[in-house]
C-alpha cells in the first residue's frame, strides 16, 4: 500500500462538474436592468402611496365616528331627565308659639318669636 494512493481527494460523482464558487453565485441577487429598477422603484411607491391613504381614510372615518358618538351622547344628555336634588331643610325651628299669660286680664295669649339655629 502505497501513502500516495490512500491520501488522494476522491471527488464524488455529483460534483464531478460543478463550479467550487458555484454555490457563492447562487446566493447572490441577479442585477437588473436600469428599467427593471425603476418600474419595481414606481410599483414600491405606489404601493406605498396607497397604503398611506388608505390609513389616512382610515383616520378620517374613526374621526367621524367619534364626532357623531359625542353628538348622540350630547343629544342623550339633553333628553335625560333632571334629577333635582331636595332642598336641603335647616334644623330651623321657625316661628315659634310661646304662651304667655296676661297678667292683665287673665286670658292666654299667643306671642310669635322666630328663632334661628345656626
Amino acid at each position: 500500500m502505497d501513502i500516495s494512493e490512500t491520501s488522494r481527494p476522491c471527488t464524488r460523482a455529483k460534483n464531478a462538474f460543478t463550479h467550487p464558487g458555484d454555490i457563492v453565485l447562487q446566493a447572490q441577487g441577479k442585477q437588473c436592468s436600469k428599467a427593471k429598477k425603476a418600474a419595481d422603484d414606481k410599483l414600491l411607491r405606489d404601493t406605498l402611496s396607497e397604503k398611506e391613504q388608505a390609513r389616512r381614510e382610515g383616520i378620517t372615518h374613526l374621526a367621524d365616528m367619534e364626532m357623531e358618538m359625542e353628538a348622540k351622547q350630547a343629544v342623550v344628555k339633553k333628553l335625560a331627565p333632571v334629577h333635582l336634588h331636595p332642598q336641603v331643610k335647616s334644623k330651623n325651628v321657625g316661628p315659634t308659639s310661646m304662651e304667655v299669660v296676661s297678667a292683665k286680664n287673665g286670658t292666654m295669649e299667643t306671642e310669635v318669636t322666630c328663632c334661628f339655629i345656626l
